[in-house]
């Protein structure tokens, strides 16, 4: 098993987590026992999956916090040159240094199987499933690729999940709340045209009836039809602005204390790809693929929210030349600042190609923005989720 997080001392239900990041495919090209797959699709190898799920499976282990459902387990497959992993301390317990993997179609199938039965021990608890790696999709049929595809010339789909029949074989599970984060390319091929009808191992299987209530949240990273981004060997688009949502962004107080919530995370899933686009970056859309609503996290003390502040008709390398500073106060101290002070400031600010980007706690905030010309104006504004834009200043 590739457990890198186990809490044995909860009782009752929980949260488990099975995290699969996919980046090293040896049977595609460049991989180290490259053939000629018949339904290669033009699949390369990747470097995003595999840090992109180490970067969730860090803030799954570090931060995610339910008092009603604690974390209990968190399973991680890898597939990459170089396999290792090591969990991050939680709650003062630092797990043992863990190789998770590998990232073949019938590991992760048996690494469901055990997160579908830990569901059913509990009845009540919190099912998470994320992946990252190759897919690729025709109509609603969606083939999320593992690391052994392409390796039998008999079986060529051998190593393909079909995604929305691994959804209906948990739809009979205890535990009825269950999320999905699914980061990869939605582009058709000519492989699900020629499959007949076969879009690969379904994972887990329905055995019984289906369980009253049951709730499945899905998350794409994109559109039908288009691709997934990311930067070479840093996490994806989708997965950073997934671990902001899950930090503040998608929280709200309506129930005392900030708690995120499934139905307000799409939100804050678009909010956040649509505004804080990496420069040079292919503007990519999430999509819900089925949405209901039920709690993922509580946070700890105040949520982490962006305060963007734009310029009419002016987007550049620099800010525009008739602003000579800007400065965020808080509770009545400087925060943050642009340019950065010295000493510095506790929050940077930056500069992007055409905003100002600051990330404060949520709470009533006062900008202060200076001008070449000497004049200085004082903005007060109450900083909520999803966070603060101002444009034409």
């Amino acid at each position: 098993m590739s457990i890198v997080f186990e809490d044995k001392s909860v009782a009752g239900p929980a949260t488990h987590v099975l995290i699969v990041g996919v980046g090293d495919y040896p049977h595609l090209p460049g991989g180290a026992s490259e053939v000629k797959a018949r339904f290669d699709d033009g699949m390369k190898q990747l470097s995003s999956p595999p840090a992109s799920a180490r970067a969730f499976a860090d803030w799954v282990i570090s931060h995610l916090s339910s008092p009603v459902r604690p974390l209990a387990t968190v399973e991680l497959l890898l597939s990459e040159p170089n396999l290792a992993y090591s969990p991050p301390a939680r709650g003062g317990r630092k797990a043992p240094d863990a190789v998770a993997g590998p990232a073949a179609v019938q590991a992760i199938s048996d690494a469901a199987l055990r997160w579908k039965a830990r569901g059913d021990a509990e009845p009540g608890s919190l099912l998470i499933f994320y992946f990252c790696g190759h897919g690729f999709s025709k109509g609603t049929d969606f083939a999320l690729v593992a690391s052994d595809f392409g390796g039998n010339a008999g079986l060529p789909m051998l190593g393909l999940i079909d995604l929305p029949r691994f959804l209906a074989g948990m739809i009979d599970c205890g535990s009825t709340d269950q999320c999905y984060f699914i980061d990869a390319c939605r582009t058709a091929t000519g492989s699900l045209i020629e499959m007949n009808n076969y879009q690969g191992n379904t994972l887990v299987q329905k055995l019984g009836a289906v369980t009253p209530g049951v709730a499945q949240c899905v998350y794409y990273s994109t559109l039908g039809g288009t691709r997934a981004h990311g930067r070479k060997g840093r996490p994806s688009f989708f997965t950073q602005a997934l671990l902001k949502a899950l930090a503040g962004v998608a929280a709200s107080n309506d129930d005392g204390d900030w708690r995120v919530k499934t139905a307000r995370l799409f939100e804050a899933l678009a909010h956040l790809m649509l505004n804080f686009p990496a420069p040079g970056r292919k503007v990519q859309s999430p999509q819900s693929g089925s949405q209901v609503q039920f709690e993922l996290h509580r946070i700890q003390g105040d949520p982490e929210l962006p305060f963007l502040v734009g310029f009419a008709e002016h987007a550049g390398p620099r800010p525009p030349s008739a602003i000579s500073s800007i400065l965020f106060r808080q509770a009545g101290a400087d925060v943050s600042a642009y340019p950065a002070t010295v000493p510095p400031l506790p929050r940077p600010c930056d500069w992007r190609p055409d905003v100002f980007e600051t990330w404060l706690s949520a709470g009533e905030t006062e900008m202060v923005l200076s001008r070449a010309d000497g004049d200085v104006a004082i903005e007060r504004h109450s900083l909520q989720p999803p966070g603060k834009t101002l444009k034409g200043k």
